[in-house]
């Protein structure tokens, strides 16, 4: 599998993006990854939508950060997620535990976050009773 150069950096709410110089690009808003994801995954998605279940499909799995916070979300606010992430550059172990995500949300979300970057990526994950990772 290619891989490329990444750096983890700081953003404007404190917590961490990527941002890859052969692309030019960062993961998430240099002004804030968590605010970011919040206001599209969580305010625009979990918490807009009434359905008692949701299917979620996420083109760039990158970092994580959204389903994180999705299943952050959904120990709070209970509802079933079916969470699939594509990405063709999964993060390394050391970039997964140099993110600062964990300080973000409940300490049993940071461990699940952990199981979810460092299994296997072609097998469902059953990450609780209420949210499965594809």
């Amino acid at each position: 599998m290619e891989s490329f150069s990444r750096v983890i950096q700081l953003t404007a709410d404190g917590s961490h993006t990527l941002y890859s110089p052969s692309l030019d690009e960062n993961y998430h808003s240099r002004h804030g990854a968590i605010q970011e994801a919040v206001h599209v995954f969580i305010n625009a998605g979990y918490t807009y939508h009434s359905a008692a279940e949701l299917s979620i499909l996420e083109i760039g799995f990158g970092t994580g950060l959204n389903a994180l916070l999705t299943f952050n979300e959904t120990i709070k606010s209970p509802r079933k997620v079916n969470y699939t992430g594509i990405e063709a550059f999964p993060l390394n172990e050391e970039e997964i535990n140099t993110l600062n995500y964990a300080q973000f949300v409940t300490a049993e979300a940071a461990a699940k976050y952990l199981t979810i970057m460092t299994s296997n990526w072609e097998d469902p994950i059953q990450i609780s009773d209420l949210f499965r990772v594809c």
